[in-house]
């Protein structure tokens, strides 16, 4: 469907439907999935799904699998417009305390 759709934000909505549904299989399915297929589209996306899967709970693993990801599929319909689960992980690393201090009543 997302070639067929010209606007902006149809365009989205459909990414934001996608990615609901590739949400509700699990990380085995989703990883064969993105072997058998035969389309960039498609291959990507159940990728990308399966990286958001396996790794949920080890962020920072997250976030080199998700660079790969981008690094390797540059023309992907994802790569510029990322989930928003995807978004907020990047985020949530980009703003992580550097340091933290303790402290202690003398």
């Amino acid at each position: 469907l997302a070639v067929l759709l010209t606007d902006k934000k149809a365009e989205d909505l459909n990414q934001q439907s996608l990615w609901r549904s590739l949400m509700k299989m699990n990380f085995s399915e989703l990883q064969y999935q993105s072997e058998i297929q035969s389309g960039d589209a498609e291959k990507g996306w159940y990728s990308l799904a399966a990286i958001a899967k396996n790794h949920q709970i080890d962020l920072e693993t997250q976030r080199e699998l998700l660079q790969e990801w981008t690094r390797d599929w540059r023309r992907h319909p994802a790569r510029n417009n990322l989930p928003s689960e995807l978004k907020l992980i990047q985020n949530l690393l980009l703003n992580q305390p550097k340091k933290i201090a303790l402290l202690l009543p003398q």
